[in-house]
């Protein structure tokens, strides 16, 4: 399944200067937001502003499957800056959010195959394979079960995996 990316790295403005990456990237962090699918990535940014961060903590939310059959993912913040979704982690991570709530609802399968063609994509990028990819509760001393107790991570990296090697990576 093909995916769009909409790019809104240019009206998220950070209240701060992002920090520029200075260490290899070497995880793909997914997350989810914990929110209703239909929150805005304005609210997301405008709320991680509030915590006191320098702007939206991910560089990729993941949204839906459009009337065309395409995975809708919003770029909001530029994958050359270090992101803030893994403490401890974030210098070396790209952090991609589904833009959902898996602890109290189970994933579109359509929408999580097509994020793993998207997550596959960023592995061949940045020279990673399916086992760099961890849910935000497989790094260590973190305190969240985020992705949420509904999100099935080893069935995930098995999906990127078939697309890294389907489609020739």
């Amino acid at each position: 399944m093909p995916y769009k990316i909409v790019d809104l790295t240019s009206v998220l403005t950070p209240a701060r200067p992002y920090a520029s990456r200075s260490t290899p990237v070497t995880y793909v962090a997914i997350h989810h937001t914990a929110s209703p699918p239909n929150q805005e990535a304005k609210a997301i940014h405008d709320y991680h502003i509030s915590k006191g961060w320098s702007g939206i903590g991910y560089h990729y939310l993941v949204r839906s499957v459009d009337e065309f059959g395409n995975l809708i993912v919003e770029k909001v913040r530029p994958t050359s800056v270090v992101p803030a979704c893994v403490v401890g982690f974030n210098s070396s991570s790209i952090c991609v959010a589904f833009v959902a709530n898996f602890e109290e609802n189970r994933p579109d399968p359509k929408v999580v195959d097509a994020a793993a063609a998207f997550v596959a994509d960023l592995c061949r990028a940045f020279g990673l394979r399916s086992g760099d990819v961890k849910g935000h509760r497989e790094f260590p001393n973190q305190n969240t079960s985020c992705p949420g107790r509904h999100f099935d991570l080893d069935g995930f990296r098995r999906a990127v995996w078939y697309h890294l090697h389907r489609e020739g990576g």
